[in-house]
């Protein structure tokens, strides 16, 4: 589905992300673990395309979608707008997917109307409606309290699995990545490279 052969990255002259083998097949839930800084966001550009300045190779035949830390919605249109027009669905499958996320009767909100909440849902929601074969999640459940982050990790695991997408999660939260992962990677060190890890606490 996806493998990144990476000899090297940086900025300038500051290496950020050292030699990194990873591939995600079909179906796979993975999250990547480390620390504020360490080039995780920076390896996530990487896999998506979003950066192509970097030294190996990177294989992808996934339609990908991403869920920001951040919802980054067009606040000037509506809820249902928002999904139609970044996702290019049909009003069937946007109106769908809202109620997958419990966003009925939201149709006509603009973000502005929405709860911090609602509008991460929303987002959730907007990636859900392209049908991706690989969905991207960057720290999505930031800011939320611990009920919400639940309610969406249940939200996110229930549908990936009934619609067999892979999954790959950015996370500082072991228990996020315990909970939405089969499989864990932290990246750490300078250039930093990626550990499997298993038994996770928070992180």
């Amino acid at each position: 589905m996806i493998r990144l052969d990476l000899r090297h990255k940086a900025f300038g002259s500051t290496s950020v992300l050292g030699e990194i083998e990873l591939e995600i097949k079909a179906g796979e839930h993975v999250a990547l673990l480390g620390p504020s800084g360490i080039g995780k966001t920076t390896l996530l550009n990487i896999l998506t395309g979003l950066d192509q300045d970097f030294d190996g190779t990177l294989a992808s035949r996934s339609r990908i979608g991403m869920v920001f830390q951040e919802p980054r919605l067009l606040a000037w249109r509506s809820a249902l707008e928002n999904l139609m027009l970044v996702s290019g669905c049909s009003k069937e499958t946007a109106l769908d997917a809202m109620a997958a996320m419990g966003l009925s009767g939201k149709e006509d909100n603009f973000p502005s109307q929405m709860s911090l909440g609602q509008q991460r849902r929303l987002s959730l929601a907007r990636a859900f409606a392209i049908e991706p074969e690989l969905l991207v999640l960057d720290e999505p459940f930031t800011s939320l309290d611990h009920a919400l982050v639940q309610e969406m990790l249940e939200l996110t695991r229930s549908l990936a699995r009934s619609r067999g997408m892979a999954i790959l999660l950015v996370t500082h939260s072991g228990p996020e990545a315990d909970f939405l992962a089969d499989i864990h990677y932290r990246l750490e060190g300078t250039p930093a490279r990626l550990r499997r890890i298993e038994g996770l606490t928070d992180q």
